[in-house]
């Protein structure tokens, strides 16, 4: 958890740096744990109607964060098995 942190905090100072944010982005902890996955929780803000845009541009920070410190992000995975029965 210490080192999604300290990769969150450069997730917090790059959204701050965005054109469309107003206010400082605020990391809120961990708001569930998962059967796989721990999700953590910011606060971003913005302009009426700039939302979904500061939204993708969050997600985006986040991925490339996560990618540039080898943090994995878990997606759902179907194992499927095509072979005789014996």
């Amino acid at each position: 958890e210490d080192n999604v942190k300290k990769v969150l905090d450069k997730v917090l100072k790059d959204i701050d740096k965005l054109d469309i944010s107003t206010k400082k982005t605020e990391y809120l902890g961990i708001d569930a744990l998962k059967d796989s996955s721990v999700e953590y929780l910011i606060k971003a803000y913005c302009r009426a109607g700039d939302q979904y845009e500061l939204k993708r541009k969050c997600l985006s920070i986040v991925k490339k964060h996560f990618d540039d410190n080898n943090i994995k992000i878990p997606y759902p995975q179907i194992e499927v098995h095509n072979g005789k029965r014996v």
